[in-house]
C-alpha cells in the first residue's frame, strides 16, 4: 500500500523534501508520492464526488494542476492519502474586510467587531468544500486524513499592515474549524511541529521557503526542511492509523 499526499501549494515542501530524503525516508508503506493538485483558490468551489467506490475529482481547472504519471482524477481505497487542504489561510487574511473588521474577542475600537457565528461563517465559505471532499473519501471507504500548512509568516504584507494579533486570531481559528471538523469525524490530523513556531505565533524564519525566481520573498510556503519534517509527521500517523501495528502500539489520532 502506498501514501500518497496530494493537495494545493504547500505539497511543494514536502515533495522537495521526499525528493532529499530518498531511501532515507524510512516507511512501512510500499512507497511515498507528494503530488500537486491545484492552488488553493481553487477548493472554494466543489470539485468532488462519490462514484461507487472511488473519489473522483471533477473540476477541470484542478485535475489540470496534477503533477507525475499517475491518474489522479479518481482516488480509490487501494492507497492512503494525506490531504493538504483548507488550510491555505493566507487566502483568508488576505481579505480586504480585515481592514475595517477584527473578530469581537480582540477588536479594536477603530474596528467592527465579527462574531463568534459569523467567524465561523466567513472561515466554513473556505473550507467547505475540503469538507466534502474528507467526508467523500469516508463515504467511500477511503482511507484519508489532514496534512495542515505551515503558520503565516510575519512578513506576508496582509499581516505586516494590520495587528498581527488579529491576523493571528483568523489563522487560529480557522485551524480550530479544521480541528473540530477533523476530531468529528475520525479523520486524523497532522499539524506542524511547535518548535517551527516563534514566540510572537509567526512560524520562524529558518523554515521559510526561498525567494521565488523572480526574487520576491516567498511570504506563505515552508522550506524542504519544513517540508521534511511535516512529511515524517504525516507517515507516522499513517503507519498508525492505517497499516497493522506491531503488538503493544499506541495508536496515534492527531499530530500537533
Amino acid at each position: 500500500m502506498r501514501l500518497r499526499i496530494i493537495g494545493n501549494s504547500h505539497v511543494r515542501a514536502l515533495s522537495a523534501a521526499r525528493q532529499q530524503l530518498g531511501d532515507e525516508l524510512r516507511t512501512r508503506f510500499d512507497d511515498v508520492e507528494v503530488l500537486f493538485v491545484a492552488p488553493a483558490r481553487f477548493e472554494r468551489v466543489p470539485f468532488s464526488h462519490v462514484e461507487g467506490a472511488r473519489v473522483r475529482l471533477r473540476l477541470r481547472e484542478l485535475t489540470a494542476g496534477i503533477e507525475g504519471p499517475a491518474d489522479l482524477t479518481s482516488l480509490g481505497a487501494d492507497d492512503v492519502w494525506g490531504v493538504c487542504m483548507g488550510l491555505h489561510n493566507v487566502t483568508l487574511v488576505r481579505e480586504p474586510f480585515w481592514d475595517t473588521h477584527e473578530p469581537a474577542r480582540l477588536a479594536s475600537t477603530e474596528a467592527a467587531p465579527v462574531s463568534a457565528a459569523l467567524m465561523r461563517e466567513i472561515i466554513l465559505a473556505t473550507q467547505r468544500h475540503v469538507f466534502d471532499f474528507l467526508t467523500n473519501l469516508k463515504r467511500a471507504g477511503i482511507p484519508g486524513f489532514v496534512v495542515a500548512s505551515p503558520p503565516l509568516h510575519r512578513d506576508h504584507p496582509a499581516v505586516s499592515l494590520r495587528r498581527p494579533e488579529v491576523m493571528l486570531e483568523v489563522d487560529r481559528l480557522a485551524r480550530e474549524e479544521m480541528r473540530r471538523f477533523a476530531d468529528e469525524h475520525d479523520i486524523g490530523f497532522v499539524d506542524h511541529p511547535p518548535e517551527t513556531v516563534a514566540d510572537d505565533g509567526f512560524l520562524r524564519e529558518e523554515w521559510y521557503a526561498p525567494d521565488r525566481p523572480n526574487g520576491r520573498p516567498d511570504t506563505s510556503h515552508g522550506n524542504a526542511a519544513y517540508g521534511a519534517l511535516m512529511l515524517r509527521r504525516a507517515v507516522a500517523l499513517a503507519e498508525d492509523r492505517f497499516l497493522e501495528q506491531p503488538a503493544g502500539a499506541p495508536a496515534t489520532d492527531r499530530l500537533g
